[in-house]
Formats: structure tokens, C-alpha cells, sequence
């Protein structure tokens, strides 16, 4: 009865995976996406430190604080034309990003609310531009010139913000920063090429921002289009989920356009073209901190969004202790010894040696209060009083120092962001409290 098979020992099928070969399995997943995270956000940000540091060095002081105007102004427009919807969709697609149809409805709906921004940002963004153009007296034709490069480069951007999510939601990483960085990399050459040909001024500069953003967009939309199904017309009950969702995330979205920039737009209205070169080049230093900030949004806040709740407030506060320690260790390294800072800014920028470790303050400070927020965020704690206290503590810490001191010098406008950045991490105390009470209230049900 045996026949070929006497004597041949059969194996007992294996058993459940003990906790240490699942603690490996689940270490090995994250080990490739963790290197992939880090490597290929070290490279973006080293070649656009490394790009921003050559510019401090090419550029005359006119024309870089011209371009850091121009910056300033496409940041803050894109914060407005955004309003927190291309950031929703990661929270609303969730665990249905296997799903192409789904995926399309709500990409479709992030597209119909960017349009519609878009033709209430641009005709307004356009006066408030014209303003400061006047200001520091430009000519008309450069001013249009510039805005017209924003007005593009937002249009690239909305394409970015709907490709970028299903792309983020399958983990591929590879992906996104192989983009990331062939761009960073085409910023870098053709400022050396404009350098070299002695064309490297605000113009040209911008243009080339433009023109590899178009590029990289269009990457991104031919990588995610495999996941994304867009329907024929936009759904309007998904249209009215993503309004909700992003609802009481307006006032915080158009706070944050005015506040990320503000010091700039201080500068540039009551200051001079040197006080507004010297704002900008301390303010590459915050790219210390976007390191940081992309591994929270790559990395953490995903993670965060799918955590059981019966584990999540234990490692949400071993995540909030973390962020809190790496700000405070970055900011005094930059206080006791701010050399390296400043011999990076160039000798132009030496005598600011005072200002290095309150900006690197105020980054820490900004960093860690953000890194909070985005957990709050994903774990979809958002809440009208929350929005309000925040936005009228920041504001109103703001108006106090604003009411005591001048701000007509760089140092000032750098206390006024430390003022600031402390009020907003301060602010997230009770939209944690009120979190974890609901979190509380749904699990006793």
C-alpha cells in the first residue's frame, strides 16, 4: 500500500508564524520602504539645499530677493488654490486605493474644486501681485512675466496634488522620488547653465521652475494613471464629500497660505530689496527641517491613519515625544554653534549670525507643530473649535508682538515667527484632547 512512497516522511504542514518571524516579516516590508523614504528624500533635499545655497552665491542681492518674492507669492497662492483638497484624498480613498473607480470619483472631485479655486485665486492674486510689484518697483512687463509663471505653475501643481495620492496610497516610492529627484536634478543643471551664460536673474529662473514642473507633473499623472478610473462627469455626492471633509479645514488652509510667507510680505512691503534677501536666504534653512517634515508625510502619516485604535495612543505619543526631541536638539545645535550655518549661507550673509538660531527655532517649533497636525489629520480630527482656537491664538500672539515691536528689521520679523510657531504647537494641546475624547465616546458604543 506504501509503493513508492514506503519509508518517505511526510512534513506536517507549518504551522501559524510565531511573533518574532511576524515582527521579521513586518520589519523586512518597512526596512525597503524606510530606505527607499530615506534615500531618495536625503537626495531631493540635498539637491535642492545644494541648489538654493549655489543661488545665494550666483544671484545679486536684487534679483534673489525678486525671485524670493516670487516664491513667497506661488507658495501662498497654491496654499489658496488647495484649500487641504489634495491632501483629502489619502484620508477619504483610504483602504479602498485598490479600487480605480474609486480612486477616479474622488480624483474627479479634487479636479472640479481646483478649477473652481483657480478662477477665484488667479484674478485676485494677480491685484495683490501688482501691489507688491509697485512697491519695489519693478517694471510691468517683469511683474506679468512672473505672475504669468505662477499662474502655470499652479495648473501643474493640481495635476501633481491627484497623481501623487494613488501613487502614495500603493507605497510606491520609487516612483514618486525618482520623479522628485530627476527634476531636482534638471533645476540644478540649468541654473549652473544660466549661470555659466551669465543669463541667471529672477526671469530666467522662474521660467525654468515653470517649465520642470509642467514636466514632473505630467511624470507623475503617466505613472498613477493605472490607478485612477476617472468617470465621465464628476460625481456630486463625492464633490459634497471632499467640501465636508475640507470644510473646517479652510480657515486653518487659508491661515496657513498667509502665514508660511508672512514674514517675506513684511519685508517686502516695509523693508528693502537687501532686508528681503536676507529673509529668504535664512529662510533655506528651513529645508532642514522639510527633510523631516516629508518622512511624517511619506511615512508616519499613512501609518497613522490605518493604526488600530487600541494601539494608537501609546505610539502616538512615543511619536509626538520623537518630534518634539528632534526640534529641541536641532535648535540648540544652532545656537551653540551656528559657524556651519552661516559659512553655508555664504559670506554676503555672515553678520547674520544672531538671526541663524532664532530661525532655526522658529523652524523646530513650526516643524513639530505640523508633524502633530498631520497626525490629527489623518485620524480625521478636525473639528470647528479646534480650527477657531488655533487660528486665534496664533493670530492673536502675532498682533501682541506686532503692537510692541517695529517690524522693519530681519531679527524682528524672525522673533515674530519664533512667537508664532510657538502659539501654533501650543494649539494642538486641546485638538488632542478633544481627538481622543471622541476617539473614547465611538469606542464605548
Amino acid at each position: 500500500m506504501d509503493g513508492g512512497g514506503a519509508g518517505v516522511k511526510l512534513r506536517p504542514p507549518p504551522g501559524p508564524a510565531g511573533p518574532w518571524a511576524r515582527a521579521a516579516m513586518v520589519w523586512q516590508r518597512w526596512r525597503r520602504r524606510l530606505g527607499i523614504a530615506l534615500s531618495g528624500q536625503l537626495s531631493v533635499q540635498l539637491l535642492g539645499f545644494v541648489t538654493g545655497l549655489l543661488l545665494l552665491r550666483w544671484m545679486a542681492e536684487p534679483e534673489y530677493a525678486k525671485t524670493g518674492l516670487v516664491l513667497g507669492f506661488q507658495a501662498t497662492a497654491a496654499s489658496f488654490v488647495d484649500l487641504g483638497v489634495g491632501g483629502s484624498l489619502v484620508a477619504l480613498i483610504g483602504s479602498r486605493s485598490d479600487d480605480p473607480r474609486v480612486v477616479g470619483g474622488y480624483v474627479a472631485a479634487a479636479r472640479w474644486w481646483r478649477r473652481l479655486m483657480l478662477a477665484l485665486v488667479l484674478p485676485l492674486g494677480a491685484a495683490a501681485f501688482w501691489m507688491f510689484a509697485q512697491r519695489q518697483g519693478w517694471a510691468w512687463q517683469e511683474a506679468a512675466v512672473l505672475y504669468g509663471c505662477i499662474a502655470l505653475t499652479l495648473m501643474s501643481a493640481g495635476v501633481t496634488a491627484w497623481a501623487s495620492a494613488p501613487l502614495l496610497l500603493q507605497q510606491r516610492l520609487g516612483t514618486l522620488y525618482a520623479v522628485s529627484n530627476a527634476g531636482a536634478v534638471v533645476r540644478l543643471l540649468g541654473c549652473a547653465l544660466l549661470y555659466a551664460l551669465d543669463q541667471l536673474n529672477a526671469i530666467t529662473l522662474t521660467l525654468l521652475g515653470t517649465a520642470v514642473s509642467a514636466v514632473m507633473a505630467q511624470c507623475y499623472w503617466h505613472a498613477a494613471r493605472r490607478h485612477v478610473q476617472e468617470p465621465r462627469s464628476c460625481d456630486a455626492a463625492l464633490r459634497r464629500e471632499v467640501g465636508q471633509y475640507v470644510a473646517p479645514l479652510v480657515p486653518l488652509a487659508v491661515f496657513y497660505a498667509l502665514q508660511g510667507q508672512l514674514g517675506t510680505f513684511l519685508i517686502a512691503w516695509f523693508g528693502q530689496a537687501q532686508q528681503v534677501a536676507e529673509v529668504t536666504a535664512l529662510g533655506r534653512l528651513g529645508q532642514l527641517f522639510a527633510f523631516l517634515s516629508a518622512l511624517f508625510g511619506m511615512l508616519v502619516m499613512p501609518y497613522f491613519g490605518r493604526v488600530a485604535g487600541d494601539v494608537f495612543v501609546h505610539r502616538y505619543a512615543w511619536a509626538v515625544a520623537a518630534t518634539l526631541g528632534a526640534a529641541a536638539a536641532i535648535s540648540a545645535a544652532a545656537f551653540m554653534l551656528p559657524e556651519p550655518l552661516l559659512w553655508l549661507l555664504g559670506s554676503r550673509y555672515d553678520h547674520l549670525r544672531q538671526e541663524v538660531g532664532w530661525v532655526v527655532l522658529a523652524g523646530s517649533l513650526s516643524f513639530a507643530g505640523g508633524a502633530v497636525w498631520s497626525i490629527h489629520a489623518v485620524r480625521k480630527w478636525v473639528f470647528w473649535r479646534g480650527t477657531a482656537f488655533y487660528i486665534a491664538s496664533v493670530v492673536t500672539a502675532q498682533a501682541l508682538f506686532a503692537a510692541f515691536v517695529p517690524l522693519d528689521s530681519t531679527l524682528n520679523v524672525l522673533l515674530m515667527n519664533v512667537v508664532a510657531s510657538a502659539a501654533a504647537l501650543l494649539a494642538q494641546l486641546p485638538i488632542a484632547w478633544m481627538g481622543l475624547a471622541r476617539d473614547a465616546r465611538l469606542a464605548g458604543r
